[in-house]
């Protein structure tokens, strides 16, 4: 499953960079974060019943580890 996150790397980088304050952020730094993430129970993988699609699910969840990643 994480080979499939290399595909939406840039598109994820892209939108955690257009949060507020993102811009105190390494994007790579916190994408590397984020894909070691991946996987456990805090992050769990896709599935596909859950109803979003791939790219959506990846989206939404970068964007709320870019934003936990700005209160740390």
């Amino acid at each position: 499953m994480k080979g499939h996150l290399e595909l939406f790397e840039n598109r994820l980088k892209a939108a955690g960079a257009k949060l507020p304050g993102a811009d105190q952020l390494d994007m790579d730094r916190v994408f590397t974060d984020f894909a070691t993430a991946l996987g456990t129970e805090a992050l769990p993988f896709y599935d596909v019943q859950s109803g979003p699609t791939l790219a959506d699910y990846y989206q939404s969840h970068f964007i709320r580890f870019v934003k936990n990643a700005l209160k740390a």
